[in-house]
């Protein structure tokens, strides 16, 4: 399953976002972009119930790991918890 097409931004935009999202950095080759919304991840309507827990938007980590492992890459993530 890939990322939602309706991924449009750049790679400055992505590169700006990342920033903007705790300063995430990623490594390596055709990187997947962020994402904003959960609408982005091309999650399944079933998966979606997090919105009715009211998580509105996905986390730093969330916004950058989802798209690369939904993409088929390996993900190192580390982040700060609750």
């Amino acid at each position: 399953m890939s990322p939602s097409p309706d991924i449009t931004v750049t790679k400055e935009e992505a590169d700006l976002l990342c920033l903007e999202l705790d300063s995430i950095k990623m490594r390596g080759v055709d990187c997947s972009k962020p994402v904003i919304k959960w609408s982005h991840c091309g999650l399944l309507a079933n998966c979606l119930v997090i919105k009715k827990l009211n998580h509105t938007v996905p986390t730093s980590i969330q916004a950058q790991a989802i798209p690369a492992i939904m993409s088929g890459r390996d993900v190192i993530g580390v982040a700060e918890t609750g």
